[in-house]
């Protein structure tokens, strides 16, 4: 009678084959959360675009018409309200008694007049001197002052546009 040898997977060869696998799934798992981290900073950045859009359009026709001084109006205000179509992760207007919104999400908060992104990850965002959980914008006036008093006096000062400008600073950490 013939014995039959058999042969079977060696410890060592267990775990060689684990230590594989989780080298590859560590990889893929960096990978979606690099996408994730991309997604989101598009997604903020795409409806920053359109806020500017609309700004851009708002101040040539005030341009065209003559009426740069009206301008003034839009300082400090909702930029949401220039927009054809808000944005799907618009959550409205706050003021400080009110609950925030979920994390990814737009709002705007009247007390303050800044139009804010509350930070899915707050990792996201490189430290400038602020420790960011959200990204805080606020509509400016843009204006050159005469007369040296840091305020929009009109017939005096000279409205030269409006932006949309971060109230603290900010950039996206690329890895």
């Amino acid at each position: 009678m013939k014995r039959r040898c058999q042969h079977g997977v060696s410890q060592l060869e267990v775990v060689l084959v684990i230590a594989v696998l989780l080298i590859l799934i560590g990889s893929a798992l960096r990978q979606v959360s690099v996408f994730s981290e991309q997604s989101e900073q598009m997604q903020v950045e795409e409806v920053l675009g359109s806020v500017r859009t609309s700004i851009n359009t708002l101040v040539s026709e005030h341009l065209l018409a003559d009426t740069m001084y009206k301008l003034q109006a839009y300082d400090g205000s909702n930029p949401v309200q220039l927009l054809v179509k808000k944005p799907t992760s618009y959550q409205g207007e706050r003021g400080d008694t009110e609950l925030l919104p979920a994390v990814g999400q737009w709002y705007f908060h009247v007390t303050r007049k800044h139009f804010i992104y509350r930070m899915r990850d707050i990792g996201k965002l490189k430290e400038l001197g602020f420790n960011l959980e959200q990204l805080s914008f606020r509509l400016n006036l843009m204006y050159r002052d005469k007369n040296n008093n840091h305020r929009y006096d009109q017939g005096i000062d000279d409205a030269q546009g409006l932006a949309l400008e971060p109230v603290y600073p900010y950039q996206w950490r690329l890895e």
